[in-house]
């Protein structure tokens, strides 16, 4: 199994994001509760959905895998603060290619923000955690902004967030 994931880890230094699932799935059916292998997993199927989403192909099934992943690494794992930070990445990902693609992201983006606060309290880096709380404000005030709903909760909190990362 550890060959596998091996595998899957040089493939991913490769940007080759197909393979790397396809070896960290590998490296996934001979351990199943190994987190490794679940957070390589989901890694590189959040490349592929965010590739897909920007040849403006369906992303739906990599965003899917990818928080699959994370859920089932988290199950096993619920203090990571590395597991935390990529759904949380991931979610806001997702958001956007929703709000990009006219679809309601509020569940997603939602679903972010809480995994972010998660991830503060498990102690990611404080920065880290701001942006991707602002950057998840910001997509969802766009989205409200666009659909004649007010905003400035969700601006006002987005520059609170980036101005707080800029301190630190």
């Amino acid at each position: 199994q550890e060959a596998y994931s091996f595998l899957g880890d040089l493939a991913e230094d490769r940007g080759d994001w197909t393979e790397a699932v396809r070896w960290y799935e590998e490296a996934h059916s001979f351990d199943l509760g190994y987190v490794p292998h679940l957070q390589g997993l989901a890694r590189a199927a959040a490349n592929l959905a965010n590739g897909a989403a920007s040849r403006g192909e369906d992303s739906t099934r990599w965003f899917d895998e990818a928080l699959g992943s994370c859920d089932a690494a988290l199950a096993l794992s619920p203090a990571s603060a590395e597991l935390l930070r990529l759904k949380t990445e991931t979610l806001w990902h997702k958001g956007e290619v929703l709000a990009r693609s006219g679809k309601d992201p509020s569940d997603a983006l939602a679903e972010a923000l809480r995994t972010a606060e998660l991830a503060r309290s498990a102690g990611l880096a404080e920065v880290s955690c701001l942006h991707q709380i602002g950057a998840t404000h910001s997509i969802r005030g766009e989205w409200r902004r666009q659909h004649h709903q007010d905003p400035t909760e969700d601006l006002v909190s987005a520059i609170a967030s980036f101005a707080r990362a800029m301190e630190l």
